[in-house]
Formats: C-alpha cells, sequence, structure tokens
C-alpha cells in the first residue's frame, strides 16, 4: 500500500474512530480506534529512514553529546565527547 493509501486507510479510522467514540457510545474504543488511524497517516507523511539505518544508528559513535544514545540491555556510561585541542594547524603534519 503506498502513502495515498495508508493516508486514506488512516483517515477512515479516523472518522470511524470519532464516530464510534460519539455516536456508539464507545469512547475508549473510538479512541484507540482513531489513535491507530493518526499513527498510520504520520506514518505515512515522515520519513522513517528504514530498518537498515535505525539499526545501523546503534553501531555508529555519536558526534554530539545531546544526540540520543539507543540501550537496548544493560548500563552505558554518558560523558563529554573527548576531543584533542592540541593539534598544530601551522605544521605539515598536523601535530
Amino acid at each position: 500500500m503506498g502513502k495515498v493509501g495508508k493516508v486514506i486507510a488512516g483517515g477512515i479510522l479516523i472518522v470511524g474512530g470519532i464516530l464510534i467514540g460519539t455516536i456508539g457510545g464507545q469512547p475508549a474504543i473510538g479512541f484507540a480506534i482513531a489513535g491507530q488511524g493518526a499513527g498510520i497517516v504520520y506514518g505515512a507523511l515522515t520519513d522513517d529512514g528504514g530498518l537498515n539505518e535505525r539499526q545501523g544508528a546503534i553501531l555508529e559513535n555519536r558526534a554530539d553529546a545531546r544526540l540520543g544514545l539507543p540501550v537496548i540491555y544493560g548500563k552505558t556510561r554518558v560523558g563529554p565527547i573527548l576531543a584533542d585541542a592540541r593539534v598544530d594547524t601551522s605544521s605539515q603534519n598536523n601535530k
């Protein structure tokens, strides 16, 4: 199903959830159905990056201390990223 189909299906679920919640007298079920429809529409309109990119994010180094750190199990130590500022830009070897 393409993006247009997902948006249409999500819209139908949103409208159906609202109708079930108001006319049917089942607000909890209506909110659940409308929420699922909103999730489908949001997923169709945004780019999730694909499975390879999401899994690859776990294996790469983080370049910014404010980025999220994925942790599946266990503990992690969060600290600053160390950088060596003693590089002489005028030397040929950058040492």
